[in-house]
Formats: structure tokens, sequence, C-alpha cells
């Protein structure tokens, strides 16, 4: 039951975050962490046009290869548009969120749902967590990898837990 109430509170908090952070004008970052996969899904390659460290219109050097294939897939599925990068970043700290709620849960760190249930409903808004989703910067990833692994600490089976901790260390 509390993952549904955080679920609903999470959504109602995406569709309210992305109408706010797009009355802004975009950051620097906004612009040169989604062009490349803008361009993968506008032109079918991940060039740059915008980033500083290559030559216009080549292959782009990228730090979050899976950050661009990822928010190319979203943008695919919901149509290239500010709105929609700025929900994509948005909708992973919602499912950082749950997934740090669950991992609070399955280990047991919090007994109370009501004390999981805020918990969950405030890193959002945390100040350093507002800064990454309302410039759109990829850090948002980093958050979801750190989240997983977590979680992954969390699970019983050995083979398992050291099997998605190498997955997501690669």
């Amino acid at each position: 039951r509390e993952f549904a109430v955080a679920a609903v509170g999470l959504i109602l908090f995406v569709g309210l975050a992305t109408t706010v952070c797009t009355r802004k004008p975009p950051h620097a970052d906004e612009t040169i962490d989604a062009e490349i996969a803008i361009n993968l899904v506008q032109l079918g390659k991940p060039v740059a046009y915008a980033f500083s460290y290559s030559t216009p219109g080549e292959l782009a050097p990228t730090a979050w290869p899976v950050y661009e294939y990822a928010l190319a897939a979203w943008l695919w599925t919901w149509g290239v548009s500010r709105p929609a990068v700025v929900a994509f970043y948005i909708s992973i700290v919602a499912i950082v969120s749950l997934l740090i709620l669950a991992t609070v849960r399955r280990s047991g760190l919090m007994p109370s749902p009501a004390a999981r249930l805020t918990m969950a409903m405030a890193i959002p808004w945390l100040p350093a967590v507002v800064s990454v989703y309302s410039k759109s910067r990829y850090d948002a990833m980093g958050m979801l990898g750190l989240t997983i692994a977590a979680i992954a600490l969390t699970i019983h089976r050995p083979w398992l837990r050291f099997g998605l901790l190498a997955e997501i260390g690669r």
C-alpha cells in the first residue's frame, strides 16, 4: 500500500516539477546533455553540434552512454521536446525515490511505514536533488545506479547480489 501511495505522489510530483522546470530558460547542461540523444532520434546517429570537445557533426564523446541511449528511447516514445527531456530526468528522480523506499523496507532500517513514505516523498525536494533535475543534468543516472547498488545489497542470494553489483559496476 505504501508503494501505491508513493507512486501516486511521485507521479503528481513529475507533472508539477516538469511544468515548473520548463518555465525557465534551459540550462547549458540541459542542451549539451540532451543533444546526442536528440540527434540519435532525429538523425539516427549519436552526433553533437553543441558539445565543445568534438568536431560538429562527428560522433560525440559521452561520459554516460547508458544515459544517452535511455534518453533516446524516452524521446522516441514521447517525442522530442523540452518537456519530454525534463520529464525524463524528473522521472528518474521519482524512480530513485521508489527504489530507496524499497531498499529501506527490505533492509528493515525503518520499521515505520509512515517514516519510510515520508522519506521517499521528501527525497525529490532535497536541495541537491532539485539542483540535479532543475538543470537537467545526467547526474540522476548516477543516483539511479547507486540506488540499484544499495537495493542489490539487500538481496539474500549471493549469486544474484554479486551479479547485479557486477553489472552496475560495468
